[in-house]
């Protein structure tokens, strides 16, 4: 059962990093998320959007060599809320549209991710 009624039941994490992937999921099942899936690819990440839309993503900005713009770009296509993760933060290179989107500098803590979520 979720432990905040608003928290979104199925969660997409993006990110190529094993360990933090792994550090997101048990966080967000602490805070309430039912299903988590975890991509550590764009083609991974599309892949499972086509399976079923999430109630919320958590995109790396930067996924080995590649930009997570485009999962993005899908994602308001379905609109489905999301944010973006970033070792570098603020200073992430994200088009002006996304300007509006949280941004969580890494390391993140289980409340900076309590309060993306409870933010849609």
């Amino acid at each position: 059962m979720n432990k905040d009624l608003k928290m979104p039941m199925d969660v997409l994490v993006v990110e190529d990093n094993a360990l933090i992937a792994l550090n997101t999921e048990d966080m967000l099942r602490e805070i309430g998320v039912v299903s988590v899936r975890v991509a550590g690819t764009v083609a991974l990440a599309l892949a499972a959007i086509e399976e079923g839309l999430p109630n919320f993503a958590l995109l790396d900005v930067y996924l080995s060599g590649e930009s997570a713009v485009e999962i993005a770009y899908r994602l308001i296509k379905e609109a489905v809320p999301f944010a973006f993760a970033s070792g570098i933060g603020e200073a992430a290179d994200v088009p002006a549209k996304f300007a509006q989107v949280r941004i969580l500098r890494k390391p993140y803590t289980i409340d900076m991710l309590r309060a993306a979520l409870l933010e849609y």
